[in-house]
């Protein structure tokens, strides 16, 4: 299924969310004849005879609203003047089908792909798109290892990310108060200390210690009454997270404390946001939707006028990459991997700040938001 077959949405183009983003301020448009060929694989399920139940259908969920999202983006940048053939692809679970999918002649010369959503399936067009030299996007994949392919590009950041840009907002921000880090021994503990001890300044009048949480244990004992506490809990389990923060609580009237966490904890079944008010709870996560902004207001208001439904996250990922990447190819072609390391994008649910761990590796999305949540909501931070 090529562009021009796809259903037109009859949504005006909000060109001042592309421009007043930051994407094309200085430009005239349209600014290229080029007709660009993107191929976007998703989990759509669209010859099911049969209604999905449990993973599938999630997967189908998350898979049209971002497709919606794809959609917005492509009628903005039709009506911004670009040229664009957009394939779909619906591929469920089927490695095999993904090998056929590639080596079809119409899905040749491509100048972008985007999934597929599941990790085998990535990793074997992955593999075809280091071969042919073209960039592939993963929507919400991460780089669990460094990628080795220079093509490839991560939307979301890695715990490290987390690990790392921790580390930095209490080098740059905090004094003289005691950081206690809570491990819980999970990978992602793991993953998460060894990335911030490699940024974080030992140098500063911060103290730094170290508790391993245990049922017979307590936090207590690496608090301190003379310093404010922050306390880092860099696990997504929601039961052992419940349980520390119970504790912490206990002795909040005698350690002034801030507590940290991570984007997982916004998942959890059962949440006491008293509980989060009290603790003053800050959680580092990839996105952040400001509703109360007046670009994004109008955003959803045209999404609801066309769909007669609210945007959810997927669709805002989906009209964000889709936006981003079309813009570095536009400015920089197929290889725009180098000219983009360390720049910035804004966008509506996020800000993109591409880094690499090598010359040749993938890119990764490394931009973290910190949220307070205080008087029950969420503050940016930063």
């Amino acid at each position: 299924m090529n562009g021009n077959k796809l259903k037109k949405i009859s949504t005006l183009f909000l060109l001042t969310v592309f421009v007043g983003n930051g994407f094309a301020q200085n430009d005239s448009l349209p600014i290229s004849s080029i007709q660009f060929r993107v191929q976007l694989v998703l989990p759509l399920f669209l010859d099911n005879e049969t209604e999905l139940k449990g993973a599938d259908a999630q997967w189908q969920k998350i898979a049209v609203s971002y497709y919606q999202g794809v959609l917005t983006a492509l009628d903005s940048l039709e009506r911004a003047g670009f040229k664009l053939l957009l394939f779909i692809d619906d591929y469920k679970s089927d490695t095999n089908l993904i090998k056929e999918i590639m080596t079809r002649p119409d899905r040749q010369n491509m100048d972008l792909i985007i999934g597929p959503l599941y990790k085998n399936g990535f990793h074997v067009a992955e593999r075809f798109a280091a071969k042919n030299k073209i960039p592939i996007l993963s929507p919400f994949l991460t780089f669990q290892t460094q990628s080795t392919n220079e093509f490839s590009v991560a939307a979301n950041p890695t715990i490290e990310s987390y690990g790392r840009e921790m580390a930095r907002f209490i080098n740059n921000h905090l004094d003289s108060v005691n950081i206690l880090l809570v491990h819980d021994g999970s990978a992602m503990d793991k993953s998460f200390t060894k990335a911030f001890n490699k940024v974080y300044n030992t140098e500063k009048r911060n103290l730094l210690k170290d508790y391993t949480y245990a049922h017979a244990t307590h936090p207590a004992k690496g608090l301190m009454m003379t310093m404010y506490n922050w306390v880092i809990i860099p696990s997504k389990d929601e039961k052992t997270v419940n349980t520390v923060l119970y504790q912490l609580h206990d002795t909040i009237q005698d350690n002034p404390m801030s507590v940290v966490g991570v984007q997982p904890w916004l998942e959890f079944s059962n949440v006491n946001f008293k509980l989060w008010d009290t603790l003053d709870i800050h959680l580092l996560t990839p996105y952040y939707i400001n509703y109360h902004d007046s670009i994004v207001h109008e955003f959803v208001m045209r999404f609801r006028e066309h769909y007669a439904t609210d945007p959810d996250e997927y669709v805002f990922r989906g009209y964000d990459q889709f936006l981003v990447m079309m813009y570095m190819l536009r400015n920089h072609g197929k290889t725009f991997q180098s000219a983009v390391v360390g720049k910035e994008y804004p966008a509506l649910h996020t800000r993109f700040r591409f880094n690499r761990e090598a010359k040749n590796s993938g890119l990764e999305n490394g931009y973290l938001a910190i949220l307070r949540y205080n008087e029950f909501r969420f503050h940016k931070l930063q």
